[in-house]
């Protein structure tokens, strides 16, 4: 009976917490997702598209840190080491040309960020469709201990550098989670657009892609993995 009285004390605590930091509607909202995530499968995210990064500032590191464009070929002696970073994907990110930055602290890469303008994986049984003329910033992760270091968000100042801001880029949230990132992470409404919704829904192991008709307009899809998907080729 106390440990079944603390958790629904503590989950009170979470719902209050969330209410006050997100407002009520936002908040009952992430718990229904949440729960038809749960249930079925169901995942929903808004599309943004905006400037790649343009009107971003340095952000100063702290002591120790750095971080700089990384050959593909350097990540070869980290394959297998780090999470999602292994042979296979490193191979499909030189085939697709994709661009690297790492972070590094003492010599040691702590943290990485991908960008690509083609197609990259989104699930086990499901491809993302970067539409041609875009890039999507992805897979970027920093170890837990070098997670108060702001590495992600200079990372992307990095990557507008190394890239030349040459394309608009685009990304995608979960709509239940993006309240949880208003107050550290809020585009300007002027710099990003909303481009509708893309997401997927789970049935006996299966995932059935779906976008909204603004999200399809400017190609940007959920596809099967390994799909033949006209725009991405043509």
């Amino acid at each position: 009976m106390p440990q079944t009285r603390e958790k629904r004390t503590g989950a009170f605590n979470r719902f209050a917490q969330r209410k006050d930091d997100w407002g009520l509607a936002r908040t009952l909202y992430w718990y229904v997702m949440a729960a038809a995530d749960k249930v079925l499968g169901l995942r929903l995210h808004y599309v943004f598209v905006g400037p790649t990064f343009a009107n971003m500032q340095p952000v100063e590191l702290p002591p120790g840190y750095s971080n700089r464009q990384v050959q593909l070929h350097e990540l070869d002696a980290y394959a297998g080491r780090l999470p999602e970073l292994d042979e296979a994907f490193l191979h499909g990110a030189r085939e697709r040309g994709d661009l690297c930055v790492g972070s590094f602290y003492g010599g040691e890469l702590v943290g990485f960020s991908f960008l690509t303008s083609t197609r990259v994986r989104a699930t086990d049984k499901l491809d993302v469709v970067v539409p041609t003329g875009f890039t999507y910033s992805y897979k970027s992760w920093t170890q837990p201990q070098h997670r108060r270091a702001s590495l992600a968000g200079s990372r992307l100042f990095v990557m507008n550098q190394v890239h030349g801001n040459r394309l608009p880029a685009l990304f995608y949230i979960e709509t239940h989670n993006y309240p949880s990132l208003l107050r550290s992470y809020r585009p300007p409404r002027e710099q990003r657009m909303h481009m509708g919704y893309i997401g997927w829904f789970g049935w006996f192991g299966r995932q059935f892609p779906f976008a909204s008709r603004r999200a399809k307009w400017i190609g940007m899809e959920f596809v099967p993995r390994g799909a033949v998907y006209e725009r991405f080729y043509s």
